[in-house]
């Protein structure tokens, strides 16, 4: 089994960001009670996108921070658009 095989079998989307990357990542929007799912929730949300985003370009590794970051912002903006009534002009 090569390493890069190792890290994938390790590497599961129910892994903690510590686990993944050694330390999470800021993220303002946690503090903020806006969305109406749990942290909990909205964690693991972030967690299978950022595993699948990994995934898509084949799990190369140094990325794995670029990844949370974009599945964050992802995660946020698509709960922010569920909440936000559509405006017709």
């Amino acid at each position: 089994m090569t390493a890069t095989q190792k890290r994938r079998a390790r590497v599961k989307p129910s892994a903690t960001p510590e686990q993944l990357f050694g330390r999470v990542p800021p993220s303002p929007s946690l503090d903020e009670p806006c969305f109406d799912v749990s942290p909990e929730e909205r964690h693991q949300m972030i967690e299978s996108a950022a595993y699948f985003l990994a995934l898509k370009r084949g799990f190369v590794e140094g990325f794995e921070l670029d990844d949370w970051v974009r599945a964050e912002r992802e995660v946020d903006a698509a709960l922010a658009a569920r909440e936000s009534p559509d405006v017709d002009d």
